[in-house]
């Protein structure tokens, strides 16, 4: 299969999104990946969108995955969706999957989601709304042989009711924050 990934892609492996494009690879797909926010640094939004669609155009691809692709432009996905068939990949948690997300939802063939509070609420947008475990990078996502630092510890963002079972554990809990790739699985 012939596969656009629309994502965001680094070589440090801290977004998700480099994993997820080398899985396609290994199960046999030829993928391209669009980095969309970088190229949106480098020429704007308008000229971003302008591009993709080109790209989808000439591309002849089987299916453009978008991951999350927030700030694309909603007449992209309908031009996209025209074109060949389109899926929205959204792993982020149910208070960012705001308006925008919830729109773009209704503009593709397929949505995919790893929260299943956020399915629930996508069903009302696209029938073909479908949980999906986000998984791992069996590169990066692996025990580690360290020395014990921490009894109990917590990685992420503090919201919603997380401060309050953070709070009713017995012993300190050290929250860490903006850990990706290899130092998240360490």
């Amino acid at each position: 299969m012939k596969i656009l990934f629309v994502g965001v892609f680094d070589t440090d492996r801290k977004s998700t999104n480099t994993s997820q494009l080398l899985s396609f690879k290994r199960l046999g797909h030829e993928v391209t990946g669009y980095n969309y926010r970088q190229r949106a640094l480098l020429s704007g939004r308008r000229a971003r969108d302008l591009n993709l669609y080109e790209v989808i155009l000439k591309g002849n691809f089987d299916l453009v995955v978008f991951s999350k692709c927030n700030g694309i432009s909603l007449a992209l996905f309908e031009k996209a969706k025209e074109l060949t068939k389109t899926c929205l990949w959204f792993m982020d948690p149910l208070q960012t999957y705001d308006k925008e997300m919830r729109v773009k939802t209704g503009l593709v063939h397929y949505f995919c989601c790893d929260k299943k509070n956020v399915l629930s609420v996508a069903k009302e947008f696209n029938e073909n709304s479908f949980h999906v475990c986000e998984g791992y990078d069996e590169d990066v996502d692996k025990p580690h042989i360290l020395e014990k630092q921490y009894d109990v510890s917590f990685i992420g963002n503090i919201y919603g009711d997380r401060s309050k079972i953070i709070n009713s554990i017995d012993k300190e809990v050290s929250v860490i924050n903006n850990a990706y790739g290899a130092q998240h699985a360490m």
